[in-house]
């Protein structure tokens, strides 16, 4: 790519090597599109502020052909950002796309708070001039600010423009996830009225259904007929990388989209509860789950579709990572013997046996496994078999805690207190041997 001498599109994420990039785009005049997102899930974390200066700054007066500029994701909260952008935006008279979708833009719905905090640290760059300063700007004819706080402040910065003069090619505008509300929507039925009146046609807005009561939404559509309550893609993934809650309201078409699915389940296992059914019985999203949440991930199967629950090599894979999984299994696995037999062998935790089928808690041989591997799995069997003496020897063999789950008989029995009193004493010198070769290391060094 660099050695071309013009490049017409520059696409950049976070990821990239910004000096050697800045010089493509510094020396590319021709340029008619540039893409620096950075839509990360974790955009907002310091790791990830990215400074649009020297992006900026590349951008001589030689590109006055730049059409599109797309900065979704990079920080607008920040005074400096802001007023790099504000600076550019005259410089550029063909620019007719912007795109700031998820940018932190955040402008505030009472009067006088916008005044207050990080973001008025530079009175001539905040948010609203920010704003004003896009409105203003002739040749825009598309602009997103989905994911971004537009609210009742940004609607009415964008209906005082458009009464004035302004927007006056503006074709699309896109307020997805904006924070609107139903005033917002009665501002922006009068930025259309303004609109269609003067340039004799209707802009699309889109926006999203679950912003507005009904109320809202009937006046946006008296408004204009070419108001469009979706989401696009892009927009959707996007916003479930930050919250999959999202696409709890816009779950279809979306939750039969397994590229979108797989990318949103590894950062949210959650999101899995919000797909099709046929992708929750799909083994590479629940195997994303595992892999991308080591600590958590075993509760997705919780969310699974029956097929994978009624899999063995699926359970056992979420219960060697955390026995609880048993729980979410089908009631025929946990009513299998032999595969209760396999699980409880592997089972530190010495809870297998609580969920296991009643049948197989009064089922001798696999309570015998299951307090060997760990004696506490005692409390979980069935009565008959907490009177049963080689069991809760067995049991207090294992951990000599499992004595308190044994029936009051065999708690006074001879034989099982001295295996108790035998455990605690090797517990005790195991103790003793550790505290004593700590000490000797100690001592050494």
């Amino acid at each position: 790519m660099l050695d071309e001498p013009q490049c017409s599109t520059v696409v950049m994420t976070c990821a990239d090597d910004e000096d050697t990039l800045f010089t493509l785009v510094a020396r590319s005049t021709g340029l008619q599109q540039l893409v620096w997102t950075n839509c990360s899930p974790l955009a907002e974390a310091a790791v990830n502020v990215l400074d649009v200066r020297p992006l900026l700054s590349a951008l001589g007066h030689g590109h006055v052909a730049l059409a599109h500029l797309d900065l979704s994701g990079i920080r607008l909260d920040i005074p400096s950002n802001r007023r790099a952008l504000i600076t550019k935006l005259p410089q550029l008279p063909s620019l007719s796309h912007l795109s700031l979708r998820h940018a932190s833009l955040v402008l505030r719905d009472s009067e006088g708070a916008e005044g207050s905090g990080p973001q008025q640290a530079c009175a001539d760059c905040g948010p609203r001039e920010l704003l004003q300063a896009i409105a203003a700007h002739a040749p825009l004819a598309s602009l997103d600010l989905s994911g971004n706080k537009i609210s009742v402040e940004g609607c009415g910065i964008l209906e005082q423009s458009a009464s004035s003069g302004g927007l006056a090619n503006l074709q699309s505008l896109r307020l997805r996830g904006a924070h609107l509300d139903d005033a917002c929507a009665q501002q922006l039925a009068r930025m259309l009225h303004h609109l269609h009146h003067r340039q004799g046609r209707a802009i699309q807005l889109a926006v999203a259904h679950h912003d507005f009561t009904y109320f809202g939404e009937r006046t946006l559509r008296a408004a204009s007929s070419s108001v469009v309550f979706d989401a696009d893609r892009a927009w959707i993934l996007e916003s479930a990388l930050r919250d999959w809650t999202v696409l709890q309201c816009h779950s279809s078409p979306w939750s039969s989209d397994k590229a979108l699915m797989l990318a949103v389940v590894q950062c949210w296992w959650e999101a899995l509860a919000v797909a099709s059914a046929e992708l929750r019985d799909d083994e590479e999203l629940f195997e994303a789950c595992l892999k991308h949440h080591p600590e958590v991930g075993w509760r997705c199967l919780e969310l699974a579709g029956d097929r994978l629950r009624q899999s063995r090599d699926v359970v056992l894979q979420a219960c060697a990572m955390d026995i609880r999984a048993l729980q979410y299994a089908s009631e025929d696995l946990r009513c299998d013997k032999l595969f209760l037999l396999e699980l409880v062998a592997l089972d530190k935790q010495g809870v297998a046996l609580k969920y296991a089928a009643n049948t197989l808690k009064s089922d001798r041989q696999v309570v015998f496994a299951a307090v060997r591997s760990n004696g506490k799995a005692l409390g979980f069997a069935a009565d008959e078999l907490k009177s049963d003496k080689e069991t809760v020897l067995a049991a207090v063999r294992s951990s000599f805690h499992a004595l308190q789950f044994a029936s009051p008989e065999l708690k006074e029995d001879p034989k099982v207190r001295l295996r108790v009193c035998v455990c605690v004493c090797v517990c005790v010198w195991k103790l003793v041997c550790a505290r004593a070769n700590t000490s000797a290391n100690l001592e050494k060094k």
